[in-house]
């Protein structure tokens, strides 16, 4: 019986990260909001509110009793909830805020050789900028009065946590640009 509740608890699991890919797949070639994280995260509730209730109706008859049911249920979901959330992390989030990888992508696109000062010239990098200064504005980070910006205190709550994480793991800052190897 334990080995059958486990073998349905991964069946859940799966069905999670199944129902989340698919929607993935569908929705996120469609989508053209600028605010991805808020969508995935959407999304991931969503597919785990599917595979839930599919469980329930499909599944769950065939746990031993309905407490395991519940249990399983709730571990897959939080389970698949870290998945999905690690993939978004590591994949479209990180990539979408990434400017190496968009220069990266710029250059596999072109499939020519750039000198660097074509690309420096050829890689407008305010439109990046631009985009992330929406969203901090959005996201209430920073403000705008006077034509000039201003860090809310939520964004200087946001920015003593960063000070504080460069820190802990000693990453080194030089002129404005964050050196992400130790010092």
């Amino acid at each position: 019986m334990l080995i059958n509740d486990l073998f349905l608890f991964f069946l859940i699991y799966t069905l999670c990260l199944i129902f989340f890919w698919f929607i993935h797949l569908i929705v996120i070639k469609r989508y053209l909001g600028q605010d991805l994280l808020t969508f995935i995260i959407v999304l991931i509730i969503f597919s785990i509110l599917i595979a839930s209730l599919f469980s329930y109706f499909f599944i769950s008859r065939f746990f031993t009793n309905t407490n395991v049911y519940v249990i399983a249920n709730m571990g897959a979901a939080l389970a698949a909830m870290f998945t999905c959330g690690l993939y978004a992390f590591l994949g479209p989030l990180t990539a979408d805020r990434s400017f190496a990888a968009q220069l990266i992508m710029f250059l596999y696109d072109s499939n020519k050789n750039w000198e660097k000062k074509d690309i420096l010239y050829r890689f407008n990098n305010e439109a990046v900028l631009e985009k992330r200064l929406d969203e901090c504005l959005r996201a209430k980070l920073i403000d705008k009065k006077e034509g000039n910006l201003l860090l809310t205190p939520k964004g200087k709550k946001l920015a003593w946590c960063y000070q504080w994480l460069f820190n802990a793991l000693n990453l080194s800052r030089r002129l404005q640009y964050k050196n992400y190897f130790l010092k």
